[in-house]
Order: C-alpha cells, then structure tokens, then sequence
C-alpha cells in the first residue's frame, strides 16, 4: 500500500487541504493519505482559542467521507515541537509501511526546508512531494516531486478571519466542520 502524510495545524481543515491531498492521491497513484495535526508547529504560531483536540476532532469529520483519508495522532501524542523527520518515523512504525511514504509539503514551506531537522534524513526516508501553493516559483536542493497540481490558495487563516468578521464560509469547508466551528464557538 503506498502511503502519502500531509502534516499541519489544520486549523481549521478546509476544502483546500481535501483537494490537494486528493489531487495527490490520484495523480500520484497513492493508497492512503495520512493527515497529521501538529502539536506545536515549527513554522506557525497558534493564537486563537483552539486546542489541538479541537483541531484533531475537525479533521477527523473533514476526512470523515473519504476513504483513502486517515488521521494520525502521533505529533499530539509524542508532544513538542513538530519535527517532520520524527513525524515520518512515526508514521513509518504506526502504519507498518515497508515501501517509502510521500511527505506532502507546499512551495511556500521550500525556502526554509534546509533549517529543517535532518532535511537530508527526511528526503532519504520518504519522497518528498512539493505542491503549487503560490506557484511563485523556487529553488530545492533536495530530492523531491514537483506535482503539477492546480493551486488551491484557500487559507486557514482567512477562514479565522472570516469566521470571527461572521462573514460566509460555507463551500469552503464540510457541513460538518462549520457546525462544529459554530456549536464551540472557535475563531471568536
């Protein structure tokens, strides 16, 4: 079974993450993508009233319909800051994957992928995968896939923003996941 992990805060999950990581998926000829909500992330702040259940119950209704999607809680239950290289190990151990996984990154995470812990040992046990984001263009000196996807420029952090201004957010997340924004009162 080959097996692709999407890590991030997810916060919240949206439409966008749903069609990036099946555009993978399909393209890329994957079995499984995994969804890892981080803990504490590296690269993000967190400053809203969200806790990482909160975010973990949202992806779990996000994924919730689709069957090549999982959820992994290895970077919440190892606990820290999310490091990319122990997240892959984790998920190598907890799914028992015996070929190499695709760890899915954005271009706009590539301009800092060298200050990354062991970014060498990440591209050695797992084939990283860089999708269009901004499609500003880069450079990579790693090994990596440059997935010719359809960039998807929603943001986690313009749906806060709209939440919070009760501005319209439906389409751009599942029913089930702005109900549950709604029902405990997140990104207020």
């Amino acid at each position: 079974m080959r097996i692709a992990i999407l890590g991030g805060t997810f916060n919240p999950p949206h439409f966008g993450h749903l069609f990036f990581a099946n555009e993978i998926r399909q393209k890329l000829k994957y079995d499984k993508i995994i969804f890892v909500p981080s803990l504490i992330s590296a690269h993000k702040t967190m400053d809203n009233n969200v806790t990482s259940n909160n975010r973990c119950d949202m992806v779990e209704l996000a994924i919730a319909h689709y069957p090549w999607a999982e959820i992994s809680y290895c970077d919440i239950k190892r606990g820290g800051v999310t490091r990319t290289v122990d997240t892959i190990n984790d998920i190598i151990t907890e799914f028992n994957i015996k070929t190499k996984p695709g760890f899915i990154i954005g271009d706009d995470l590539v301009s800092g992928f060298h200050l990354w812990k062991n970014p060498e040992i990440i591209t050695d046990i797992s084939d990283l995968i860089v999708g269009i984001r901004n499609n500003d263009g880069f450079e990579l000196d790693y090994p990596h896939i440059l997935l010719n996807n359809r960039p998807f420029t929603l943001s986690s952090s313009e749906i806060r923003y709209m939440v919070n201004n009760n501005e319209y957010i439906d389409f751009l997340l599942p029913q089930n996941v702005i109900n549950y924004i709604k029902d405990n009162g997140l990104y207020r």
